[in-house]
């Protein structure tokens, strides 16, 4: 393996979780808290001023989102065709929702299908 084949891109990866993220409403501070760093951490990943751990890609690409390869620019974008349509309405009700909203929105619907499966049986 020669020194091009290791090269990593932070600049690239931190464009691109910068336009990720302000693309789906988050701030540093939300994504920072939601991904458990600081939003110092945050800025420098966005700035390439710090080398972040394959984990942090991972959560990142998470909250977000998006897949790794979206991120690290190996791949072509995630497709919204992937997720089923449940999943695609519950990310688009979300988007632009502070961290503790999407939180709550998240227990309202597990407290619903929870209520909704018991009145079925």
């Amino acid at each position: 393996m020669n020194c091009m084949e290791c090269f990593v891109d932070y600049v690239g990866i931190g464009e691109r979780i910068r336009r990720v993220r302000k693309n789906r409403g988050w701030t540093q501070a939300g994504l920072a808290e939601t991904v458990g760093c600081s939003t110092a951490n945050i800025t420098n990943i966005e700035k390439a001023k710090t080398k972040l751990s394959l984990n942090m890609v991972v959560r990142i690409a998470d909250v977000l989102g998006v897949s790794v390869d979206e991120l690290l620019g190996t791949g072509k974008p995630a497709a919204q065709s992937m997720l089923s349509p449940l999943e695609a309405g519950v990310q688009e009700a979300c988007m632009g929702l502070s961290p503790e909203n999407v939180r709550l929105c998240q227990k309202a619907c597990v407290e619903f299908c929870v209520a909704f499966s018991r009145h079925l049986t």
